[in-house]
C-alpha cells in the first residue's frame, strides 16, 4: 500500500503530541486529534495529552489518566520518555501500554489513517522523538524496543526536530544556535554554516528548579506550609519516602502553574491557594494558603540559579558565535529567561538576532513531519541531520 501520510509523534515528558501531513496534497503539517471527538470538539488541549498512565486496581487495565486519580505509585506512572536500559520491568510495561493506547486513539480520531495490526499493511509513515541529550545506543535500543507495540519507522532526536520547524529563509547561509528550555534540562545545539551539527550545552537544571526553589523557600520559611506537609502525608498513610517524593511532584506542578498565571497576568505576588482535595482525594478541611511578592521570588529565591544561568550562556556564547539564536520551550511563563539569553547573546555579537518561539505544543512533531516531506517533494529521503532506523 502506498505511503499517503507521514505521521510524528513525540511523547513529551509532560505532554504528548502529534503531526502529520498528506504527502498527496503536500499539505502543511496538522496536529493529531488524540482524544475527543474530532469533527465536534474544537478544544485544542485535545491535541495534546498529559504523558501519565494509570493502571486500574480492580481490573488491571491500562488508561490514560491525569495523574491524581491515585495518591501514589504504583497505580500512576508519568513522564514516560526514559532509557530502556534504566527503567524496571514495571515502567517498559507502562511506556507500552501508554504507546499503545496513544496509537489506537489517533488512529480512531482520524479514520484515514489505515492500519491491519496483523499483516502491518499500512498508508502511513511513524517517526517518533527521542530526547536530545541520548547517545546512539541509547536510541537504537528505544527503538527495538518501541517497535514492538507501534509501526516505528525512524526516529528524530528532539532538538533536530524542533529546528527544522523553526528555520526559515532568514536562517540561510547563517550559524544558528538552538536552546531548547524544558522542564528538567537546558539544551543548546549548534549548526555551523556548512550544516553540521554539535550538541554543545546541556545544562541539567530546567525551569522546575523554578518550582523546587519556591518548595525549599516555603519550607524553611512558612510554618503554615510545614502544617500543611504534615497534614497531607498523614492522609497518605505514612511519612516515608514514595509519599514525600509523590507530594514534592504535585506540589512541584501546582505551584509551575502559579508561577505561569504570575507571569502572564502580571500580578505582584505568587498566590498558593491550594485545596488538600487537589492532592488526596479524601482530603478536606484545610488549604495552603501563603503569597510570595515579585521581589521575594526573583532577587532572593531565584538569585543564585539566575546567576548560575547567566554564567552557563556566557560560556557557551565564548564557545560559538551564532549569528540566529531560537529560544524555545518553557520560555513563555519565564519571560526573564528569554531576555537574559538575549543580553548574554548580544553581548558577545551585537548583530545576533534572537527569536523567541512561545507556540511549542507542536514543534517537535511538526517538525519530524515537516523533515519527511521535504524528502518526500523531493521524491527522496533527504540527507538527514540525525535519522535513526
Amino acid at each position: 500500500m502506498l505511503k499517503r501520510y507521514l505521521i510524528g509523534i513525540n511523547f513529551g515528558p509532560e505532554k504528548t503530541t502529534a503531526s502529520y501531513v498528506d504527502m498527496e496534497s503536500m499539505s502543511e503539517p496538522t496536529a493529531l486529534h488524540i482524544i475527543g471527538n474530532p469533527s465536534t470538539d474544537r478544544d485544542t488541549d485535545r491535541d495534546k495529552v498529559e504523558s501519565c498512565i494509570c493502571k486500574d486496581k480492580d481490573t488491571g487495565e491500562w488508561r490514560l489518566t491525569e495523574g491524581f486519580e491515585y495518591n501514589s505509585p504504583p497505580y500512576v506512572r508519568c513522564g514516560l520518555k526514559l532509557p530502556i536500559n534504566e527503567i524496571s520491568e514495571s515502567d517498559q510495561e507502562a511506556i507500552g501500554a501508554f504507546t499503545k493506547l496513544i496509537f489506537s486513539k489517533i488512529r480512531k480520531n482520524q479514520p484515514f489513517l489505515i492500519f491491519d495490526s496483523d499483516t502491518g499493511v499500512r498508508n502511513f509513515e511513524l517517526c517518533i522523538a527521542v530526547p536530545s541529550i541520548w547517545n546512539d545506543s541509547q536510541i537504537f535500543e528505544y527503538l527495538h524496543f518501541i517497535q514492538r507495540f507501534i509501526p516505528v519507522s525512524w526516529l528524530m532526536k528532539e532538538n533536530d526536530a524542533a529546528y527544522f520547524n523553526l528555520r526559515d529563509n532568514d536562517c540561510v547561509g547563517k550559524s544558528v544556535l538552538f536552546i531548547d528550555v524544558g522542564e528538567n534540562k537546558i539544551h543548546s545545539t549548534y549548526y555551523d554554516v556548512a550544516g553540521n551539527v554539535k550538541d554543545i550545552f546541556n545544562y541539567p537544571q530546567g525551569v522546575s528548579q523554578i518550582e523546587l526553589a519556591v518548595l525549599d523557600y516555603l519550607h524553611d520559611h512558612d510554618e503554615t506550609f510545614r502544617e500543611y506537609e504534615k497534614n497531607i502525608l498523614s492522609l497518605l498513610g505514612d511519612d516515608n519516602e514514595r509519599n514525600r517524593n509523590y507530594l514534592r511532584t504535585k506540589l512541584r506542578k501546582y505551584i509551575g502553574g502559579q508561577i505561569e498565571d504570575f507571569y502572564t497576568s502580571a500580578s505582584k505576588c505568587v498566590s498558593l491557594d491550594l485545596p488538600s482535595r487537589i492532592l488526596v482525594a479524601s482530603g478536606q478541611g484545610f488549604i495552603l494558603n501563603c503569597d510570595i511578592d515579585k521581589e521575594t521570588l526573583e532577587d532572593n529565591i531565584l538569585k543564585e540559579y539566575k546567576a548560575n544561568l547567566r554564567n552557563e550562556f556566557s560560556r557557551v556564547a565564548m564557545q560559538v558565535y551564532p549569528q540566529v539564536v531560537f529560544v524555545t520551550g518553557e520560555t513563555l511563563r519565564v519571560p526573564w529567561l528569554a531576555h537574559l539569553i538575549r543580553d548574554v547573546f548580544s553581548e558577545a555579537n551585537p548583530n545576533v538576532k534572537v527569536y523567541k518561539y512561545f507556540n511549542t505544543g507542536h514543534k517537535v512533531s511538526h517538525g519530524m513531519v515537516k523533515y519527511a516531506l521535504g524528502g518526500a517533494k523531493e521524491d527522496k529521503r533527504i540527507p538527514p541531520i540525525r535519522i535513526y532506523e
